[in-house]
């Protein structure tokens, strides 16, 4: 089983070669032959991701920053003059440096500075390991000579710079930290001094306290991978980004339709007039003249015809009714000729007179 706590690092790489920050640290840039798997470090077996390629890649870091060993494995981005920084790892000891100084293997000679080898200034900072040196799981490794009274584990293939490893024997609940003593052993080793029971579990902890647990192991003989690595990035999840809010688009004013004007009547009637507001689209209530009220009926001897209903006609398709429009005022009736009522209906239109039919 893995445990991760994860928490955060302050640097995010690509491969190789890295965007530039500000560096924590400058000194001199010199070359040494390399040596990743012979340096202090104790790397005496190769990394599982590393290549050929990759061993050529490393540095021994000055004494004043070797740390007792925790500065082995990690990586650094250095950079010379306006050139590109370059990515490499840590895998010996220069004790005569001085500080802030970096003893380069051929290959990140070439890659960082690609002058002819001497004294040059750099700059750099510890950053997380790229694919290049780092690919799959924390695993530790057995020091050869290691028994069941007496074992030392060298954690390998880690992202960020391991500071404790503890242990956890069968039987028990409680987690035991390993010991590191460089007067006894130098390198990246951490000891457990005593019988060691197994099943047992082991963990790293990162240098920015996260912690990996593996699963159990039966024996120091099994191949004590972690099954789990350490984060790689200092940032919280993005699960998602987010553009700015969008601001609904407001939809244009709707317009109503123009009045339309209906065409003058062939006779004006001077007590149906309607006078439309100077200011208004839309026509006024009609103003009725006042006159003399409407004739009674008189049956006469014979009966009069039926009075004929004139239906006010339908808006055609091309009017449209005005929301808000006055209903059309009630019919009036009046005397005809032939003394037979006539009923006469109004209807109201839109910018021009009444249609009297």
């Amino acid at each position: 089983m893995v445990l991760f706590k994860p928490t955060s690092f302050p640097w995010t790489i690509m491969l190789t070669q890295v965007s530039w920050v500000k560096a924590s640290f400058s000194g001199d840039g010199t070359m040494y032959g390399g040596n990743a798997n012979g340096g202090a470090c104790g790397f005496s077996q190769s990394w599982t991701s590393w290549t050929d390629d990759a061993k050529m890649m490393t540095a021994a870091i000055n004494g004043k920053q070797w740390e007792e060993a925790t500065t082995c494995g990690r990586c650094a981005s250095v950079q010379h003059r306006d050139r590109s920084p370059i990515v490499i790892q840590i895998t010996d000891i220069c004790n005569e440096c001085a500080m802030g100084a970096l003893d380069l293997a051929p290959g990140a000679w070439e890659s960082i500075l690609g002058v002819t080898p001497g004294r040059e200034k750099i700059s750099w900072d510890f950053v997380e390991c790229t694919s290049t040196f780092v690919k799959g799981d924390l695993y530790f490794v057995v020091k050869e000579g290691s028994n069941d009274n007496w074992s030392a584990f060298q954690p390998q293939n880690y992202a960020v710079g391991v500071t404790k490893v503890s242990i956890k024997q069968a039987g028990s609940s409680e987690w035991e930290s390993l010991t590191r003593d460089e007067s006894v052993l130098t390198g990246l080793y951490f000891v457990y001094d005593g019988t060691l029971k197994a099943p047992f579990q082991i963990s790293a902890t990162s240098l920015h306290g996260e912690e990996v647990i593996s699963p159990e192991f039966k024996s120091m003989r099994d191949a004590l991978d972690c099954k789990g690595q350490f984060s790689n990035s200092n940032s919280e999840p993005n699960t998602e980004i987010e553009g700015p809010a969008t601001k609904p688009t407001p939809s244009p004013p709707s317009k109503l339709p123009p009045p339309i004007q209906s065409p003058p009547p062939t006779e004006k009637k001077a007590d149906t007039t309607t006078t439309p507001s100077s200011n208004s689209p839309y026509p006024s209530s009609p103003e009725v003249a006042s006159g003399p009220a409407p004739a009674k009926v008189v049956p006469s001897s014979s009966p009069p015809p039926p009075a004929k209903i004139v239906p006010d006609p339908s808006p055609s398709s091309s009017e449209k009714v005005v929301p808000g429009s006055r209903p059309p005022p009630p019919v009036q009736v009046s005397s005809g000729t032939s003394g037979a009522p006539t009923i006469r209906s109004r209807r109201c239109t839109l910018g021009g007179p009444e249609r009297t039919t």
